[in-house]
């Protein structure tokens, strides 16, 4: 195999390799109406240290709406409870293997037409030393995938160079 070839294909494993490494941050804007609910989850192993920063924001009517905010582990045991909140910032570290969520809940009455609107950020951050915790098979797949994808590519290409004529003299 080339030099070329090579270093490609090292690249490739590279970037696979070193996106799983990073922690990319998570930030949605969420709406609520009046006595709405909604949740969004997180899966997580233990050791993950996770920060949340959530800040209300003004809706069309120019009003900022305070929300009720909390998280659940995955036996239902609240991490952090905030009634009415216009934000707050908060970090936990999992104890537990298995899917958090994150409550979001607009108290005003349902016909009052006030919206809710909020920006959730939050990353989730692998402790040192466990990089690899509860995702080894993800890793080990991708791994293979893109192993048997640059190996593909390399007998394709060898074949169609194979198969082609001979340039003219």
């Amino acid at each position: 195999m080339s030099t070329q070839k090579v270093t490609i294909a090292t690249i490739a494993f590279l970037i696979v390799f070193l996106s799983m490494l990073v922690s990319v941050p998570a930030i949605e804007t969420i709406e609520l109406s009046g006595g709405r609910q909604t949740t969004r989850t997180m899966n997580l192993v233990v050791g993950d240290s996770v920060v949340i920063t959530l800040t209300c924001i003004k809706n069309e009517v120019n009003y900022t709406n305070p929300v009720d905010f909390w998280i659940l582990d995955l036996d239902d045991n609240t991490i952090a409870s905030y009634g009415g909140t216009l934000g707050t910032s908060f970090s936990f570290v999992a104890e537990k293997t298995g899917t958090y969520t994150m409550h979001f809940r607009n108290n005003a009455n349902a016909y009052s037409y006030t919206v809710a609107r909020l920006t959730i950020d939050y990353s989730i951050n692998k402790p040192e030393g466990s990089i690899f915790s509860g995702n080894t098979p993800y890793i080990i797949v991708t791994v293979i995938a893109v192993s048997l994808a640059v190996i593909f590519a390399f007998v394709a290409f060898r074949r169609r160079q194979q198969s082609s004529p001979p340039p003219p003299t």
